[in-house]
């Protein structure tokens, strides 16, 4: 297994816990299997405090087998009346939940399609459970994803009541985010790629070779990073261009990661697309914070990518360490720092470089703007707003306005 280099990042516990999962191996040599369960309900998915995708799913006698589950993102029964349920006399395969969230997509969903390879595929409806597809029928990348896996859109079956049937099939999972990758997997990601290369969507596309992937452009990590505009500015001024993956098609995604030679972005669901890039692309994951991202050491592994991890959260949040997701998720602040100056030194880049970090006034603007979001999330999760809130967000408000009469 190729070594991830991570001399560009702090020296703290975090690192040695990097240095630890980069050395570990991420495949199985087991092949996932299937489920058969017979005249079972499934649930829909149900709004929950305790769960991120909600509760629902195929309910055996008022309990769910561990494999039906989504860990602990999603599964779990509820009281309904019976006179709700449709009885549908057909087999169907079912995956537990679709979620709208391109990181958990790519991994937790895409890895149960593997069924649909070497012809072992019976051709029924697919089942599946969500709380973010309403009208019934997935949309945008999660709709081409699974088109291009030959599944039409009237094969996907939304679960949106009680529905008892004759049999479902329940493909295991072959990759998770605590799993390790099974090769089946690897398969279904390369039958993807060489799917979306083909289409005549991709005839007029330019190969781009060096591509800086940005989430200053979705509109929850406006609502959960800071500083990371001033990043985005520097790749872009020594010859990045800068995407939003979200602004592109799974097509165009996939095609310019095929193409580039060098990618950067935030660590997150951003860096889980280098499952498409080519052997040998230059990655640099740039930590938004000190915490891993458990399963993207099992991607790098299965990418074959040279990647290289840059510690560019703020040095003083060590002291507050942020998660990717659940209560600790966020916010981060990122920056412009020695770590990626040195990185980008020693990739030849010396004579491009500016002093292109924040100043003062804009260091103290982002500071602001951190401990608003802060404060804004954990307002969120109370019933009303306190003062403190309200002062706070006033304060950023009038700071903002101060800082760009002043830059102006």
């Amino acid at each position: 297994m190729r070594a991830q280099n991570i001399s560009y990042m702090y020296e703290c516990e975090w690192t040695d816990d990097f240095v630890h999962r980069s050395g570990l191996d991420y495949y199985s040599p087991e092949i996932p299997g299937l489920i058969e369960l017979h005249n079972t309900v499934i649930l829909p998915a149900k709004e929950s405090d305790l769960q991120t995708w909600g509760i629902g799913g195929a309910d055996v006698n008022k309990t769910l087998f561990e494999q039906i589950r989504q860990g602990i993102a999603f599964g779990g029964c509820y009281s309904y009346s019976t006179e709700d349920e449709v009885h549908m006399d057909e087999t169907v395969y079912y995956i537990p939940v679709i979620m709208k969230h391109w990181g958990h997509f790519l991994i937790d969903v895409l890895s149960r399609f593997w069924f649909l390879l070497d012809g072992m595929d019976q051709g029924y409806r697919i089942a599946f459970c969500s709380l973010d597809f309403y009208n019934a029928e997935l949309q945008g990348n999660y709709a081409e994803a699974v088109r291009l896996l030959n599944v039409p859109a009237d094969r996907m079956l939304f679960v949106d009541r009680p529905m008892r049937f004759r049999k479902i099939i329940v493909p295991k999972a072959s990759f998770g985010y605590s799993m390790k990758i099974h090769e089946v997997y690897l398969r279904t990601i390369s039958f993807l790629k060489e799917k979306a290369l083909c289409s005549v969507k991709t005839e007029e596309l330019i190969p781009v070779e060096k591509i800086y992937f940005t989430r200053t452009r979705f509109q929850r990590a406006k609502l959960m990073e800071v500083g990371e505009k001033e990043i985005e500015t520097l790749f872009a001024s020594i010859g990045y261009r800068v995407m939003a993956p979200e602004a592109l098609s799974f097509t165009e995604q996939v095609f310019y990661l095929s193409n580039c030679r060098e990618l950067a972005g935030l660590s997150g669901s951003v860096m889980h697309n280098i499952l498409f890039t080519e052997e040998d692309t230059k990655v640099a994951i740039l930590n938004r914070t000190c915490m891993p991202n458990p399963p993207q050491f099992a991607i790098n592994q299965a990418s074959k990518a040279e990647i290289t991890y840059i510690d560019c959260y703020s040095k003083w949040t060590l002291s507050h360490p942020q998660d990717y997701g659940g209560p600790n998720g966020g916010p981060v602040q990122v920056e412009v720092n020695e770590n990626l100056y040195k990185y980008l030194y020693d990739c030849g880049y010396g004579c491009c470089l500016t002093d292109s970090r924040p100043q003062a006034l804009k260091k103290l603007r982002n500071l602001i703007r951190f401990f608003y979001l802060k404060l804004r999330n954990k307002a969120k999760k109370t019933v009303f707003l306190t003062n403190a809130y309200r002062k706070c967000t006033s304060f950023y408000h009038r700071s903002s306005s101060i800082s760009q009469n002043i830059q102006t």
